[in-house]
């Protein structure tokens, strides 16, 4: 299916993809680690799961975010609203599920305090506003499209046009 969907242009799209999944690693891990330790702090049981899975729900809900940013931005720019024809893409669905787990496992066991609350810990805040704004930088997306410039140069000099090849090799990696 991808393929046919991408034609020559998969190998482009998966080096990017491998890009994206390389630069933000970190910034997911350090989301998990924050929350295993405020779940650590509260005494809470199975925090390795519990975090893990908390951690996927904010993801989840970064990416409904993301998803109606670029709508938007699309929709001023080019004046059509193309949020109908991705819809299937949102994962609002899967949020929607997931949230329905996170409510029945990632429950508090705390022996001191009673629930644990990420939304009120600064530290869990930073961790995901970092993330946030590595999502929304544009330099930091255009490094990501640099590598796969550089690892796919003759597809990428058929799609793209040379100025934006050009903007590309001016990031950094």
């Amino acid at each position: 299916m991808h393929n046919k969907n991408f034609g020559d242009r998969l190998k482009l799209w998966l080096d990017y993809l491998d890009s994206v999944e390389k630069e933000y690693r970190q910034h997911i891990f350090h989301i998990y680690m924050t929350i295993k330790q405020v779940m650590d702090y509260h005494r809470d049981g199975h925090t390795e799961l519990k975090a893990r899975i908390e951690c996927a729900r904010i993801c989840c809900t970064l990416a409904v975010g993301e998803f109606d940013v670029v709508m938007r931005s699309m929709k001023e720019k080019y004046g059509v609203d193309y949020t109908a024809l991705f819809q299937d893409g949102r994962y609002d669905r899967v949020l929607h599920t997931w949230s329905q787990l996170c409510d029945i496992w990632v429950q508090s066991d705390d022996k001191r305090e009673g629930e644990v609350v990420l939304n009120d810990d600064k530290q869990v805040d930073l961790a995901v506003d970092v993330l946030t704004r590595k999502l929304n930088d544009p330099d930091y997306i255009n490094r990501m499209g640099k590598f796969a410039l550089e690892h796919n140069r003759e597809t990428a000099e058929k799609y793209i046009s040379q100025e934006d090849i050009e903007t590309l090799e001016s990031y950094g990696t």
